[in-house]
């Protein structure tokens, strides 16, 4: 399965600080929390996403290990997996 893309999940550059990785997670968390938009699977799903990548962006041994696969797979030219779900309003 290839790496999902945790820049492009928390709309952030791939050079990005640890304090602007800090503050896209908090924005997007607030935007997509459960607890805004309860029963919504879409929103619970993309919050975990967005977990996901800042879990391992934050932590400066995962982000190396992250940008070691990232940098393979791009290498052989391959794309990412698309880490939010396909809904009729983000083909919109």
């Amino acid at each position: 399965m290839p790496p999902k893309d945790y820049y492009n999940t928390l709309n952030i550059a791939p050079n990005a600080s640890v304090q602007q990785i800090k503050q896209a997670y908090r924005k997007l968390a607030m935007q997509f929390h459960p607890d805004k938009h309860k029963g919504d699977l879409y929103m619970q799903a993309f919050f975990h996403e967005i977990q996901e990548a800042y879990e391992v962006l934050s932590h400066p041994q995962n982000r190396a290990q992250y940008h070691q696969k990232r940098w393979y797979h791009l290498s052989t030219g391959k794309k990412f997996a698309n880490s939010t779900p396909k809904t009729p309003f983000s083909l919109l």
